[in-house]
């Protein structure tokens, strides 16, 4: 390496004065300042620079270019690879969440299944009690209409031997068969309900020629009389020309219970078949301490004047010990 000394031909050439190679070092003092013009040299000199400058610059501006397009592109590449990483994860969630929901659809079909198993069931259930009990009802239908049924024809055939027994007596013996009927009542019962009470045919004429059917009468154990009741029996042949009513007998039965000394009279009466009103125990408020009643009510009606007795009784013996307590 060494110096070669040049000389300024012009402001855009420079003649080397010696034989120069590549390394050479230019010394510019070798030039004589009456050979260059200073501004020419300075003009070279700030070409050169500028020129240098300006091909950094576009290395530079190159540079930052082909750095940005990287930074660019990285980035671009980031943003690309986090979008596949969150679109990944963002499948993975709507792949969970759809299996997920395939979980609980699949859950939801077989509860509803399961539930309308249940509800079907259970109607199914219901159904075959309603008809168990239909059944049941239908059935119990049919027994009460069979027995009803049997209860006709067991009534039919009493009426016809009923009948048939009737138009062979005589209004007299229907009568007696009355008696008869109320005196086997009375005589079933009569050791357990009334064994102080005496119960017979009146056969004791009175003073006026008359006399009733059946006198009842009970007495305490001091010989007090608890209850009497004189009774009338009256009934009658279908076939008889004249039909009585009931009322045609409470002015004997009164007198007949006066005349006897009872304290009641009851006409036990088959008079007025289609009359409702006798079908039951009936006062007859015309006269005094009179009823009127079915054969069927013979020992009911023995039954509620006893109990009113003893009532009265019991209440009579309280007053009067009462009394005594207050003398």
């Amino acid at each position: 390496m060494k110096t070669i000394k040049i000389s300024i031909q012009d402001e855009n050439t420079l003649v080397l004065q010696e034989d120069g190679h590549k390394g050479d070092l230019i010394d510019l003092k070798s030039i004589h300042e009456i050979d260059i013009d200073k501004s020419t040299i300075r003009n070279v000199v700030n070409s050169i620079k500028m020129d240098k400058f300006n091909e950094e610059l576009k290395k530079e501006k190159e540079a930052m270019k082909r750095e940005s397009q990287l930074e660019l592109q990285l980035k671009e590449q980031e943003i690309i690879s986090k979008s596949k990483v969150d679109i990944s994860k963002k499948d993975q969630e709507i792949i969970a969440l759809n299996s997920k929901m395939e979980t609980i659809a699949k859950q939801i079909e077989s509860d509803v299944k399961l539930k309308a198993m249940e509800e079907k069931q259970k109607i199914e259930e219901e159904f075959r009690q309603k008809l168990s009990a239909k059944d049941t009802e239908i059935s119990e239908i049919k027994n009460k209409k069979e027995i009803e049924e049997e209860k006709v024809r067991s009534a039919e055939k009493a009426l016809v031997s009923f009948k048939e027994m009737r138009s062979k007596m005589s209004t007299k013996m229907f009568g007696e068969s009355l008696e008869l009927h109320c005196e086997n009542e009375f005589n079933k019962i009569r050791s357990i309900a009334f064994p102080n009470a005496k119960f017979g045919k009146d056969n004791t004429i009175s003073a006026t020629g008359s006399k009733g059917d059946y006198i009842y009468r009970e007495l305490d154990e001091n010989g007090n009389e608890i209850l009497s009741i004189m009774f009338e029996m009256k009934n009658e042949e279908d076939k008889t020309a004249t039909k009585h009513k009931n009322k045609d007998f409470f002015k004997e039965l009164d007198k007949d219970r006066k005349e006897k000394d009872c304290e009641f009279a009851v006409l036990v009466s088959l008079l007025e078949k289609d009359n409702e009103y006798y079908d039951d125990i009936v006062t007859v408020h015309e006269y005094l301490n009179m009823y009127s009643i079915r054969p069927q009510h013979f020992i009911t009606i023995i039954g509620f004047l006893r109990q009113g007795s003893l009532k009265s009784l019991q209440l009579q013996k309280q007053i009067k010990f009462l009394k005594n307590q207050n003398i």
